[in-house]
């Protein structure tokens, strides 16, 4: 498990920020959106069982709270990006 990860409170599960790309086609033109969404993983095996389906917000109940919030989300620039289309369909998403 990467050293990065915050464990959630359901067992078995541990998540981080990470940047989605998508690509879409509107009207023909190729289109790239990056986000920062919340990944959840299983601590058995590392893969992705679930992921937040909006972009995340950061958010705190004291300033120091918002700026550790802001550091995990800086940190998902240097990890590897995730494309939307390879991560678990519907039924995995967070409402």
């Amino acid at each position: 498990m990467s050293d990065d990860r915050i464990d959630a409170p359901i067992g078995g599960m541990t998540w981080n920020y990470r940047v989605v790309h998508r690509s879409t086609k509107p009207e023909g033109r190729r289109e790239d959106d990056y986000t920062i969404r919340e990944i959840y993983y299983d601590t058995d095996d590392d893969g992705v069982i679930m992921w937040s389906s909006v972009d995340a917000t950061p958010s705190g109940t004291t300033l120091d709270e918002l700026r550790r919030d802001l550091d995990f989300m800086t940190a998902a620039l240097d990890k590897p990006v995730l494309e939307y289309d390879k991560l678990p369909r519907a039924g995995s998403d967070l409402p």
